[in-house]
């Protein structure tokens, strides 16, 4: 990832601008120290792809490992059903079943080898994952909490954080994306009422000020070593792809967004999510990002070209704004 934060002159450039404004001493200070927490976590920071976010039903893992690879990241976020098809294909059957953990023991051992590195990532589930996740060479048990901006008790960052304090337990921290942040604020007709029944006033200035306040808590708050795992993704404007104000299915239409218009950054998207990026970074944190998508255009951007898509992942690029977003 060398490179990422842009040449050495540039940082000085920006530490020297600092130095000839005529700031309060504590306010230069927490200056310096948030610009010196970013430039150590970029360089740090490791970027995984996350495996159902890439292709068509019917690409293999093993094809979306290459194009993943080839596109320059470190790593991929495992899901389960690309494990599960994954061991069908690997083993020659098609009867294995969700909770068949030997088999799929089994199967994870092999991922490993296509991957060539260990699998840090933590599942949620019972002993059963717990067996596949040591099959994968996972040596770490550890419970990343994400919220869900459709959510009832737990739509926000802030939320899920005094979750994760209550429960005070080593292995339980946050799973923070880009998605759930600001698609969490962002104004969208029919998807606000909540907000207006509770008496909220709705207005784009209040979201933005609202929105700003809560990542500025974010990144003075939250220790980087509770950040267990960073997802990115963008969103659609949902008035290119409506939605009706009503559950369908069971789902929210903030759930139905998250689920069908998720681009990669720079791919179409509308919401500002280098301004997360900003904030998460500059907690200090040296984990694992990870590309989550969810592209319903999929088909129609990029058909069975996944190197295309792959090389799309502009991460680099939204790392650079981010920087520049701190240096304002």
């Amino acid at each position: 990832m060398t490179g990422i934060c842009g040449p050495a002159e540039i940082k000085k450039s920006w530490l020297t601008s600092l130095t000839s404004m005529t700031y309060p001493p504590k306010f230069l200070l927490h200056r310096y120290v948030v610009l010196i927490n970013f430039f150590c976590a970029i360089k740090h920071l490791q970027v995984a792809f996350e495996s159902s976010s890439i292709g068509l039903p019917h690409h293999t893992l093993h094809q979306k490992i290459e194009a993943i690879r080839a596109a320059g990241f470190q790593g991929i976020e495992l899901s389960f059903p690309d494990l599960l098809s994954y061991a069908k294909l690997h083993f020659g059957r098609k009867d294995i079943k969700e909770e068949d953990y030997e088999t799929l023991s089994e199967a994870a051992k092999a991922v490993q080898l296509l991957c060539s590195k260990e699998r840090k990532d933590a599942f949620d589930r019972p002993q059963g994952w717990i067996k596949i996740m040591e099959a994968a060479g996972i040596n770490m048990l550890q419970l990343a909490y994400d919220n869900w901006c459709w959510s009832t008790h737990a739509p926000t960052s802030k939320d899920v954080w005094k979750i994760v304090r209550w429960a005070d337990r080593p292995n339980i921290g946050l799973c923070l994306d880009t998605f759930q942040t600001a698609g969490g604020r962002i104004e969208i007709i029919g998807l606000s009422r909540d907000n207006e029944e509770r008496g909220v006033i709705v207005t784009p200035e209040n979201l933005t000020r609202r929105y700003r306040a809560s990542l500025d808590q974010l990144a003075q708050t939250v220790p980087s070593d509770k950040i267990y795992f960073f997802q990115i993704s963008d969103a659609y404007n949902v008035n290119s792809r409506p939605l009706s104000e009503r559950e369908e299915g069971g789902v929210r239409p903030r759930g139905r967004w998250s689920h069908e218009s998720r681009p990669l950054p720079y791919d179409g998207g509308c919401l500002p999510i280098s301004e997360v990026v900003t904030a998460v970074l500059a907690t200090g944190f040296k984990g694992w990002v990870s590309v989550e998508v969810f592209d319903g255009k999929f088909d129609e951007k990029y058909g069975e070209d996944l190197g295309k898509f792959a090389q799309k992942a502009a991460y680099k690029r939204l790392f650079k704004e981010a920087e520049e977003n701190l240096s304002k």
